[in-house]
Formats: C-alpha cells, structure tokens, sequence
C-alpha cells in the first residue's frame, strides 16, 4: 500500500510526474544544445528509456542519447532494415540458420522471442562468419522489432515496448564454452547496453543444466543492475514462472504449453537450424574467407565449378605469420583431363596477398592445392578466397526457364485444352476436381504467356 502526506499526490503518480519533467529538460537541453534527432525512431517512450537507464540523471542521459545518435550516424543505423543484404553478405545464411523465432504473445499482447543457443555450433559460426556480420544482423533485428513495438504501443497508447526472451538451454554442455563466441557475445551486450537500454522485459532462461549456472556468473558481471534482477534461471520446472507472463495457450507445446496453431510442431522449423556453418554457393566458392591448417608434409585443396565458358576466375591466399609453401590451380574438363593453369613455388613468405585471375576461363571444375610437403615439422595457416564473375548457374537456369516458357507458348497456342500432368504447375490439393485443376493450370499457363 502506498502511503504518503496528506495532500501529495501517490506515490507512483510522483515518481511519473518526476519522469514527465526530467523528460522535459532533457528534450529541452537538445534543443538548447541544436542536437536534431527523428522523433519518428526517437519518440518520447524512446528517450525516457535512456533516462531509466541512467536514473533520470538528466545531464548523463544526454550523454548517453548524443552518443547514440553519433552511433547511428556513423554506422548508418536509420537504413540499416532496407535491403540488409547489399551491406551483409552474411544475411541470409544467418536468417536461416540461427535457432531465434517468434512464438505468440505475452499478457501484455508483445511479441515472445525464443532462443534455441545450444543448436549453434560456435566454433563454425565464428571462424566462418566475421563477427562484424554477426552483430550486422543482430542489429538489423532489433531495429526491425523496435518500429514494431514502438507502432503498438503508440497505436495501444501503452508502453508495450518491452520484449520477453524465452532462452532454452536443453543440450548445452562444455563444448559449447567457445571463448570467441563469449567475445562476440559480450560485444553485443555492450552495444545493446549503450544504444537499446530498457529493451528487455524479462529473460527465461529454461532447462539450465549446472553448466549454465556456472557460466551465469561470469556474464552476470557483464549486465547492467538493472538487467540482471530481470534474468530468471531456471530448471526444468519452469513453466509456473513463464504462466507469470505468458498466458498457457501462447506457449509452445514442446515447453508444457498449449498452443493451438502449430498443430503440436512448434519448434519443427528450428530444431532443423543450427550445427555447421555451411557458406559454399553452387559453384563451390564462399561467401567468406576460409582458413585451412595444411600440415607438415601434408596438402589441402578445394574445387570450384565455372558452368559456363567465359567466366572470370579470380582468388586470392596468404599464409598467416609469413611462410613458404606450394601453390597450384587446376583446370579439369567434362572429359576428366587436367591441365595445370598456375603453379608457384614457395611463395607465401611475406605474409602478403597472393592474387591471381583467369579472365575467360573455360567450363569445368578447378581445383586449388596447397602442398606443405617439404616442411617436415610445420603445419602452416592460409587464408584464402575464391570469385567467379560471370558464368555463374542461375545465369544458365534463366536461359533454361525462357526455353521451357516458349515451349509452353508454342503448346499453349496449338492445343485447345491442357492434359494431365506429372508437373506441378500451382495448387495440386487432392480435394479439387479434375475439371477445376485443369482449369487451373489452363489461366496460369495464359498468364505465363
């Protein structure tokens, strides 16, 4: 019960009115001091989280908001959500393969956001995928929810703004302690302390295994205070803390809830994501650079494929630290026969990039080798990557796909009506009629045309 002198107003009111007028001096002071910031991304319910975090101090919540608006500006925060691709090669591959996803909503009607860590191999992630793509996309997704949050609770004219993390710690172990990935991780808290304070609601931390409340302690000390009361570790008796805040009907199936929407399946999707990194495209190259150990007397090699005859094969290598070693590219044809298309030997020792390119290379696979075979004690580290330009398989598929539609065209105009076929051509549901189906694939045939 809140008591207070007569003629005051309660408690929770004076403790509003007080965030009301720190809030006031604060945008005054930006004001005064011509700091310009888009209150569409910074409305009010955005700067009062930067004075919560640092205690409606006024003068250190300018601070902090400055630093932050300078932090967007440098790092093109405002379009970092329009095509995140063109500035993240990365995006893609970590959309699919990270164990994050959204699952119904909590009391409040927000968003519950669940995480699967213990499917992510770390060591793969962070020796394929550099760390700067991995808080690109982290950032990206943040920004992406904030516009969300920030519309229903203008739209609900509540503070809904606040997310629920639900992380699920079943399989962790030792293995997954990858100090890099603990690098990574706390890089990101800071820029999520720094840049999105008041973010989390709270964090459900289930199925925790004695490792992880080990590990707690460690990344305890990386939290703000304010953050740490709001992290929840638990057991596997966790489902009477998370009915708190999400109501049983909105819990996955799998966690003892009862949704009825995934028909029992809710973490089918992300129980498929996780383990090794996979960056290789069609034709064999990577999205990233790739590091190799070629061991003493030993070889390493990859194989790329041009499809096409005139492609532009380019790559470069270096040995880390500056050492000797063996290089030499092979062309092999479709009729298996090889030619040796660059040899050097002993190059590697400045530590510098060695480049190369075949402009108009020919169609077939070449394959890159590696040969430490006169080093008797040392195994050696190259780093190395490969581009085709030009050539590539889709380029060969667009031309496939435009010979298939002529056929159909020329079909299409000679026939009266369209037979059955193997060939799916749009909704094959078993309930359709022979005579709908047809008709059917008859107005999309018409339209491909």
């Amino acid at each position: 019960m809140e008591h207070n002198v007569a003629g005051e107003l309660p408690l929770h009111e004076q403790a509003q009115t007080a965030e009301e007028k720190a809030l006031s001096e604060l945008k005054q002071k930006l004001t005064n001091e011509g700091i310009e910031y888009d209150t569409t991304i910074h409305p009010d319910m955005i700067l009062v989280r930067f004075l919560r975090a640092r205690h409606h101090a006024v003068e250190q919540a300018f601070q902090m908001f400055t630093a932050h608006l300078e932090w967007r500006r440098k790092n093109d925060i405002d379009n970092i959500t329009i095509n995140p691709i063109k500035s993240n090669p990365n995006f893609d591959l970590l959309q699919n393969y990270l164990p994050v996803w959204v699952h119904g909503v909590d009391k409040r009607g927000v968003p519950v956001i669940y995480e699967k860590m213990p499917l992510i191999n770390f060591a793969s992630l962070f020796t394929t995928i550099p760390v700067a793509d991995f808080h690109h996309f982290h950032i990206h997704n943040i920004e992406k929810s904030k516009k969300i949050r920030t519309s229903i609770s203008q739209s609900s004219q509540t503070d809904l703004y606040s997310l629920n993390l639900v992380e699920d710690m079943s399989g962790v172990g030792l293995s997954h302690l990858y100090a890099p990935a603990g690098t990574a991780y706390k890089e990101m808290l800071a820029i999520d302390e720094a840049n999105y304070p008041e973010t989390l609601h709270k964090i459900f931390v289930i199925n925790s295994p004695f490792v992880v409340e080990t590990t707690y302690k460690v990344v305890k000390t990386w939290l703000p205070a304010e953050t740490q009361h709001k992290v929840f570790i638990l057991g596997e008796e966790f489902l009477p803390k998370l009915l708190e805040e999400i109501d049983i009907s909105q819990i996955p199936v799998e966690f003892g809830g009862k949704c009825t929407n995934c028909n029992g399946k809710c973490l089918t999707d992300i129980e498929s994501r996780g383990g090794e990194v996979n960056d290789k495209r069609p034709d064999g190259t990577r999205i990233n650079e790739r590091k190799i150990r070629v061991g003493a007397r030993r070889k390493e090699e990859d194989e790329v494929t041009v499809f096409k005859t005139g492609a532009t094969l380019q790559w470069r290598w270096k040995v880390e630290g500056g050492d000797k070693i063996k290089f030499k590219v092979v062309h092999i044809n479709k009729n298996n026969e090889e030619s040796v298309v660059e040899e050097e030997q002993d190059k590697g020792e400045s530590g510098e990039w060695m480049k190369g390119e075949i402009v108009g290379a020919e169609e077939g696979r070449y394959r890159f080798m590696w040969d430490n075979g006169y080093s008797i004690f040392r195994a050696k580290d190259v780093v190395y990557y490969v581009n085709i330009i030009g050539g590539e398989v889709k380029e060969e598929k667009k031309e496939e796909k435009k010979e298939e539609r002529e056929r159909k065209k020329e079909r299409t105009s000679s026939t009266s009506s369209v037979g059955s076929s193997t060939m799916s051509t749009g909704s094959n549901s078993e309930e359709e009629t022979k005579e709908g189906g047809e008709k059917k694939k008859k107005k999309k045939k018409k339209k491909s045309s």
